[in-house]
């Protein structure tokens, strides 16, 4: 079993693996669905389904899983390892429903893979294993030049990383006024020509994150930024551009990366607004959160990172690294 938080990343890794025996993956509130509906358990919602919308975050923090737990009364089947990715996303009581999801624990196979600088949704990491963990020092997803910027965001043992990814790339920063309503899409409009029709880049090789939620942003409802379609799945065709919130983007990366809008991130009151229930913190973790949200986008790119904004937001993230 592989699992993990992210339905995009979950669904563009069982896409990648498919065919491949005796092995599931599915995000970890898609595995509380199946199992729970496959045991009979009435009235779930399936989390990836038109209905999602109507469920309060109750339902993704305690009944799916609940529904996984009863669901193993019922069920035989059960796995001989689990692996586990962004699992500084995981509630700290999913942990105890996963390891009874296995053959046996103790002979079995458990791996936790986690970023403790992208912790956003659930503050309490507590991790299951009582084990030393063992910290991947190597930074290959990013160029030494966007790696550089990531470093100044490092909490704790920032010292102990290398970057060693590849020279070239680079960091582009392109300023928006914010009070030109239609200054971010003529700017956007402009650098995608130039990436695409100048410099020949993919489409499928750029992927436009926003600081707000989908819904939120300028691009709401776009289905393409002049020819070129925007969709927010990763198993579509070479000439449609990626979209979404940076949130949604966890686990994920492109050649190159845009991001937009993110004002919200410097603005704890806006960005609140926008989490609403989902948030599961302090107002005091507001600033810390917006932070390592910026650190995902960022660390998303692998060669060329274009950051439009406000000068206000430029600088501040200049000055905050």
């Amino acid at each position: 079993m592989f699992t993990c938080p992210n339905k995009l990343l979950a669904d563009s890794l069982a896409f990648q693996a498919e065919g491949v025996e005796n092995l599931t993956v599915l995000n970890f509130h898609q595995l509380c669905y199946r199992w729970g509906r496959q045991a009979g358990i009435p009235d779930l919602v399936d989390p990836d389904g038109p209905g999602r919308e109507r469920m309060l975050q109750e339902y993704f923090d305690k009944t799916l899983p609940e529904a996984l737990l009863q669901a193993l009364d019922l069920i035989p089947a059960r796995f001989d390892a689990i692996i586990v990715d962004e699992g500084q996303d995981m509630n700290a009581e999913w942990w105890d429903i996963l390891k009874l999801s296995m053959k046996d624990y103790d002979a079995g196979i458990f791996y936790i893979f986690y970023d403790q600088h992208q912790t956003i949704w659930y503050k309490d990491n507590r991790l299951p294993l009582e084990v030393e963990p063992v910290t991947l020092v190597e930074n290959l997803r990013n160029s030494k030049a966007i790696y550089r910027l990531l470093s100044k965001y490092y909490k704790g043992k920032g010292d102990c990383y290398q970057g060693c990814g590849p020279e070239g790339g680079g960091i582009e920063y392109l300023a928006v006024d914010a009070a030109d309503p239609g200054a971010l899409i003529r700017v956007l409009s402009s650098l995608l020509h130039r990436l695409i029709e100048k410099e020949k880049v993919k489409p499928c090789h750029i992927a436009i994150l926003t600081g707000t939620s989908k819904g939120n942003s300028a691009l709401a409802g776009a289905a393409k930024i002049g020819r070129y379609p925007l969709v927010d799945r990763c198993l579509d065709g070479e000439e449609q551009i990626f979209f979404s919130s940076i949130r949604r983007f966890r686990g994920m990366e492109r050649p190159v990366v845009i991001l937009i809008e993110l004002e919200e991130l410097f603005s704890p009151d806006r960005m609140r607004e926008t989490l609403g229930k989902r948030l599961q913190c302090r107002p005091e973790d507001l600033p810390g959160i917006a932070r390592e949200t910026l650190y995902i986008g960022l660390s998303r790119a692998q060669t060329h990172l274009y950051i439009i904004g406000t000068p206000q937001t430029i600088k501040a993230i200049q000055d905050q690294a």
